[in-house]
């Protein structure tokens, strides 16, 4: 039966220390990517069984200080595991992904499992079909641990609600670890699943993936199923269709390739290659400052490059300072009120999802009186409100698109990529993230242009750790292409693997055995 786990005690900011890397840490079957596993299993090294039990016993150990699994669904992992080491051992495994365990961000539907989005108003609502994505996974053989935290309806970058709590950084927990696929992050960063399922319409997943160490592919439009996902995509939305994609976090860039194959089977290119176009740069410009560590991890991810194409050159994109106002007019669009209705219910049609009740119970939230939901979405609900886009606004939202998909379709046309980073710093500490994307001085701007590019404009994007800050914490990079041309971000994001590293996984909060 599924569970739902206790809220964790918070690590105090006066005593924590961050822990350091076990000198002697062995490498074991939770280091490996799926691709491996899967080797593993078919030469009998690991049963699958063996392996959900390793990830049982890190989540127990680990979850009650960083928060990152809400509801588990173990025995019935125990059985599927049972039944593929069954399988495996006659030389007959039931699909690609047989006996791998993996998380799924709380958004999706489960069978049998809570999809809440973090409301309390909804903590007894239980999906009775999987979600397209997640069926698609499972059909493979996946086999679901549980499921993982998020903001509140995903409509904040970082990993906090009011029903389930905050979820911390595995690399220091008085860190965030972004949003919103947060918990997926840190299950994939520790080994506890070996790739997890996220949602991305605003760096949703790829904020995650640099923050917390792990590779993070967000697809182009209808590249996966859309349906079984909380809060549902508004499919008459053209815009906001094209802003969201449903994709894998991994430990690597070929089981990103591999998953993103299993969700939509005809469009990733099958011929691997070894070149790709033009590289084009993207570093700081105007008020976008670039944090030393992600600055000098970006340096080193462009001359890694330089083997594999004619040409690496700077460029700044002529359109990609407007971009982010772009995007948060787009996801403005009538006062995101089918959001705030699902925050906000009511019998009484013209008082649910009322922008006063967002006011008031953010007022709440603030004088420490109980409140319906996370300050975090209540005011980001207060912002979509009042920044809703004017017809002037609209007008200027087409005309920007237009102008971008002119300079994007002929720069990147042949295979060209952009390099850049996903986010301006490595992780900060928590609450920094929130106040400077939901800032009335309108900061969003100087945080999200690389973010909000491949959502605005629909592209694929992949972000490959390549290095750690001088704190510890993980920096990744962002390669961004045309749909169809996907195939460039993983040719680049393996040569990036193979130079700089990759994603290594956390073993701080490994049990002791």
């Amino acid at each position: 039966m599924a569970r739902r786990t206790r809220k964790p005690k918070q690590p105090d900011p006066a005593t924590f220390t961050p822990p350091t890397r076990p000198a002697d840490a062995v490498p074991g079957p939770l280091d490996l990517d799926a691709t491996a596993l899967l080797a593993a299993y078919r030469t009998g090294l690991y049963r699958p069984s063996q392996v959900l039990e390793r990830c049982i016993a890190l989540i127990s150990h680990a979850n009650p200080r960083l928060n990152f699994l809400v509801e588990d669904r173990f025995e019935a992992a125990r059985a599927e595991a049972a039944a593929a080491d069954a399988r495996w051992a006659k030389g007959e495994p039931a699909g690609e992904l047989d006996g791998v365990p993996i998380t799924v961000k709380e958004s999706f539907d489960v069978a049998g499992m809570k999809t809440t989005g973090g409301l309390a108003n909804r903590r007894d609502h239980v999906a009775d079909a999987d979600a397209g994505a997640v069926a698609r996974l499972r059909d493979a053989g996946a086999v679901v641990l549980g499921k993982t935290n998020t903001p509140a309806l995903c409509f904040c970058q970082e990993t906090d609600n009011a029903l389930y709590g905050r979820t911390n950084n595995p690399w220091n927990p008085l860190r965030t670890t972004g949003g919103s696929s947060g918990g997926e992050a840190v299950a994939v960063s520790l080994g506890a699943a070996t790739f997890g399922l996220g949602s991305d319409i605003g760096g949703s997943i790829r904020i995650p993936s640099a923050f917390c160490g792990t590779v993070g592919y967000k697809p182009g439009p209808a590249s996966f199923p859309y349906d079984g996902h909380l809060p549902a995509p508004e499919l008459s939305s053209t815009h906001q269709v094209r802003m969201l994609g449903y994709g894998p976090l991994t430990r690597s860039v070929r089981d990103a390739r591999r998953v993103a194959r299993l969700l939509n089977p005809d469009g990733v290119e099958a011929r691997e290659r070894d070149r790709v176009g033009r590289v084009r740069v993207v570093g700081g410009f105007g008020h976008t400052h670039l944090h030393p560590d992600v600055e000098r991890v970006l340096r080193e991810a462009a001359d890694a490059l330089t083997d594999i194409t004619d040409a690496v050159e700077e460029c700044v994109p002529p359109f990609l300072e407007k971009t982010p106002m772009t995007w948060q007019r787009i996801m403005s669009q009538e006062g995101a009120k089918d959001i705030a209705k699902l925050a906000y219910p009511s019998r009484v049609e013209r008082l649910a999802g009322h922008p006063l009740r967002a006011a008031l119970d953010y007022a709440r939230s603030l004088a420490g009186l109980p409140s319906e939901q996370h300050r975090y979405l209540s005011w980001a609900l207060i912002g979509a409100f009042l920044f809703a886009p004017s017809a002037r606004e609209r007008k200027e939202t087409e005309a920007h698109l237009e102008s971008g998909f002119a300079w994007l379709h002929e720069a990147l046309a042949d295979g060209g990529v952009l390099l850049s980073p996903a986010y301006p710093e490595p992780a900060p500490p928590h609450g920094e993230v929130y106040a400077g994307i939901f800032s009335l001085k309108l900061s969003f701007q100087f945080l999200l242009p690389y973010i909000t590019l491949a959502n605005v404009f629909g592209l694929p994007a992949l972000v490959v750790p390549c290095g750690f800050s001088e704190q510890g914490t993980p920096v990744g990079v962002q390669l961004t292409t045309l749909p169809g041309q996907e195939w460039a971000l993983f040719t680049a994001g393996a040569r990036l693997e193979r130079a700089l590293g990759g994603a290594r996984r956390n073993h701080f909060w490994d049990p002791q055995i």
